[in-house]
């Protein structure tokens, strides 16, 4: 079952809207304020009840702390405010049939279920045949080593993987720098990878990191 968050200034325009969501199988809550939604961690977020500029406004207000992909529901007399560069995944003109909106929904999480080689780990993703890691639908540019790092620990989630481990698997046995390389690499990866809130890598005094799925 997907997560859902529908975002509005207030509950009662989000309350019949969730109701139509619940009965084609999605859970929903409802959030009111930006630091609601981000204890939420959906996987995509619903905004109704604001025109385009409001929407336009939101979505830079949040800028890298997005917590998940956005979906606007937009008053057709607003769609001119709408900024080329807003950051949604998708829009909808609302009100508007229900049907469209299930549609949209379906075909958007159909999309991201069908490649076999892409992994969800809550709003993170890592997709291993483009090499490309998303946050809350945002590509994060990684290196190399970054990239081979986070896709190691997260192939091991909940296991805890021993510094020398790590490096001999990213960087190969051969290698012969310390130890401190991986303290390093974890700390920059953290950096790219949370600055929306959840924490994917943990660390493990003494022994390594652990990966939270």
């Amino acid at each position: 079952m997907h997560r859902l968050t529908l975002f509005a200034e207030t509950q009662s325009e989000t309350l019949a809207l969730a109701q139509l969501l619940r009965r084609h199988g999605y859970a929903c809550e409802q959030a009111s304020s930006t630091a609601e939604m981000q204890t939420q961690q959906p996987e995509l977020v619903i905004v109704s009840g604001m025109d385009a500029a409001q929407v336009s406004a939101l979505t830079g207000t949040l800028g890298e702390y997005l917590v998940a992909p956005l979906m606007a529901l937009l008053p057709a007399t607003t769609l001119g405010e709408l900024k080329p560069d807003v950051r949604l995944v998708d829009f909808m003109v609302w009100p508007g049939p229900p049907q469209e909106l299930i549609f949209r929904l379906n075909r958007l999480f159909a999309d991201a279920d069908a490649s076999p080689d892409l992994r969800r780990y809550g709003t993170l993703s890592i997709n291993t045949a483009s090499c490309e890691v998303r946050v809350a639908g945002h590509p994060v540019p990684l290196t190399f080593r970054e990239y081979e790092l986070l896709k190691y620990l997260a192939a091991n989630a909940k296991r805890v993987l021993t510094r020398e481990a790590l490096l001999n698997h990213v960087w190969g046995y051969d290698y012969i720098g310390g130890d401190r390389t991986v303290d390093v690499h974890v700390r920059r990866l953290r950096a790219k990878i949370e600055l929306s809130g959840p924490v994917f890598i943990e660390t493990v005094r003494n022994i390594g990191y652990r990966f939270r799925s």
